[in-house]
Order: C-alpha cells, then sequence, then structure tokens
C-alpha cells in the first residue's frame, strides 16, 4: 500500500475518488496553508484553521456554519 501524505497532489485524487466528488465539491480544511493551497491547485475549495471562531465565518459563503455549531455543541 502506498503511503499518501498532505501536500502531494496524489491523496487529494485519491479522496476525490474515494468520495466520487469533483473538486468543486470538496472543501478541505486545514491548519497549514501548504496543504490547503495544494489542494486549491486541484480545484478543491479550502479554508486555513485558525480558531473555531474563524472557522465558523468561514464555512458561512458555504452554509455550513450551523453545523459546526451544531458539532461543537455535541461534543460538550
Amino acid at each position: 500500500m502506498e503511503v499518501l501524505l498532505k501536500p502531494d497532489p496524489a491523496i487529494f485524487h485519491a479522496c476525490l475518488e474515494g468520495l466520487g466528488e469533483p473538486a468543486a465539491q470538496a472543501l478541505f480544511i486545514d491548519d497549514l496553508e501548504a496543504n490547503i493551497t495544494a489542494a486549491q491547485a486541484l480545484g478543491i475549495n479550502g479554508i486555513v484553521f485558525h480558531s473555531v471562531d474563524q472557522l465558523k465565518t468561514a464555512l458561512e459563503p458555504y452554509g455550513l456554519a450551523e453545523s459546526l455549531a451544531e458539532a461543537k455543541s455535541r461534543a460538550r
């Protein structure tokens, strides 16, 4: 089995293939800019994580901010 690590584009291709979704339908969140840049180069939407509050704001255009709030409340 081949080991794939970020930011190798092969890992993003493998994920998209496994999901059966085009890059434009994917959203990748990571705390490293280099990993986000690699994903975006393939057409994947990306958000660099800095904090929960920042992530919630960044998820709003995708309609996912409420999903994060729900997950956060379940984790308590």
